[in-house]
């Protein structure tokens, strides 16, 4: 019998150490906030093409007509004119906590299992509550969370919209992309000549969930999800057109292009495969270039702000 016992608390004492070794969280208090670059010019602002659901793979993919699913980003990277390559997720390999990755620069919070990766118990800080004012358009999914927390008043920092959760079911998945595309547009037409939007530290997000609707719905090797991709890269085109003209081609722009988490083969996503993990990065514009740090490794220098 007490053999019974102490094996009881053996056991015990194995599964709450599972808590104190893996379920310990990552967010670390009061680190000072410094950016120091020399000889690199730093830009002004900052617009992240956040193109959801999108694996390395089929971004990089030469079609049957010998060109690609990202015609334009593609060019960026032939022409020099960007840096690129792949990203690695991490397991779970979902929106919430891809997005708090790349948004926030640390891997979710443990504790959110028990939340259902649907909420983080714990604050974290982010980019948006670093920068002096943030512009946003896509999905609920996504922007709600970086809206908690904020440092000061919400409305006076950010403008974040994002079209009601019911409609995340759009018959045509392009719809969600161009949804963002038309926002944004319309968004810097009201508000031409901002002082707000001409200040330092300004970042956009535009977040589309149409690669990875199309992802569950058709499989990755489907037409509808390399159309999608194809369609957040024309509107990424013209959303790099808009913002440069918005402002007068003052080259202190940076953009980035990435996703959360990529695709199986068969629709679904949350595991570690490499599929799942492996997803594109390509950065551009001011404070983006190549610093060779000898004649083999070159290291991607990306002074946002």
């Amino acid at each position: 019998m007490n053999v019974f016992i102490v094996l009881f608390f053996i056991h015990v004492l194995f599964f709450l150490s599972i808590f104190e070794i893996y379920f310990k969280s990552p967010i670390i208090d009061n680190i000072p906030v410094s950016v120091k670059a020399q000889g690199i010019q730093l830009a002004k602002r900052v617009v992240i093409f956040f193109a959801d659901g999108v694996r390395s793979e089929k971004f990089y993919e030469v079609t049957d007509r010998n060109s690609s699913h990202s015609p334009y980003i593609r060019t960026l990277l032939a022409n020099n004119e960007a840096c690129g390559g792949i990203a690695h997720t991490q397991v779970p390999t979902e929106t919430r906590p891809g997005a708090i990755a790349m948004l926030a620069g640390f891997y979710e919070d443990p504790s959110a299992i028990f939340k259902g990766w649907q909420d983080n118990p714990v604050e974290f800080d982010h980019i948006f509550n670093q920068s002096e004012f943030s512009v946003a358009f896509g999905s609920p999914d996504v922007l709600k969370m970086f809206t908690r927390g904020f440092k000061q008043n919400v409305k006076e920092r950010m403008h974040f919209e994002f079209y009601d959760e019911n409609e995340q079911q759009f018959n045509n998945e392009a719809q969600l992309n161009y949804w963002v595309g038309n926002k944004t547009i319309q968004y810097l037409r009201d508000n031409k000549d901002s002082a707000i939007l001409n200040q330092d530290k300004v970042i956009f997000l535009l977040h589309f969930l149409g690669p990875d609707t199309a992802g569950h719905n058709f499989k990755p090797h489907s037409k509808e999800y390399g159309d999608n991709i194809e369609a957040v890269d024309g509107i990424v085109k013209a959303m790099v057109h808009t913002l440069s003209s918005y402002y007068n081609h003052d080259n202190k722009t940076a953009f980035i292009y990435s996703s959360d988490h990529g695709m199986t083969d068969w629709g679904s996503h949350g595991d570690g495969s490499d599929h799942e993990t492996e997803t594109p990065f390509v950065a551009w514009g001011a404070g983006v270039g190549w610093h060779p740090i000898s004649s083999l490794l070159p290291l991607l220098i990306l002074t946002l702000l």
